[in-house]
């Protein structure tokens, strides 16, 4: 009996275990860049959406400041203040302030451009333009 189970124990070896353990590799080699574009792909769109969320951020209350002060350079500034992440030299914008006698339906607008770049291995580094814009009501 005792016999009987140190055998079950032994493991012979095949012929095409060898084949079998390249074979392996050759799938590693294939499946690996593949999961690890997608990983970071992953990455740089989660970096991507929470730049984005930053861009609108900042048209946001960019504009609301521009339309309570009526000025630019100010809203521009509490646009920056607001956009969190983003590279303040990089970010453009287009305003249009109130006019002198605002009437009830005058809006005050703010739109921020970002050029935002991502690098994914195999694809290389791209460049995608991120844009915000708003209206806020004059006072």
């Amino acid at each position: 009996m005792n016999s009987i189970i140190r055998r079950r124990g032994i493991s012979k070896r095949h012929p095409h275990d060898r084949a079998d353990r390249g074979a392996t590799a050759i799938e590693v080699a294939i499946i690996f860049p593949l999961f690890l574009m997608l990983v970071f792909g992953l990455m740089w769109f989660g970096i991507g959406v929470a730049a984005q969320i930053g861009v609108t951020r900042a048209a946001r209350d960019g504009a609301r400041h521009l339309a309570i002060t009526g000025d630019v350079a100010a809203a521009e500034q509490a646009a920056l203040d607001a956009a969190g992440t983003i590279d303040p030299d990089r970010a453009t914008f287009t305003s249009t302030p109130c006019p002198e006698s605002a009437a009830e339906t005058d809006t005050a607008s703010l739109a921020v451009s970002y050029p935002f770049e991502y690098t994914i291995p195999m694809f290389g580094t791209r460049t995608v333009t991120l844009t915000g814009s708003a209206l806020a009501k004059c006072r």
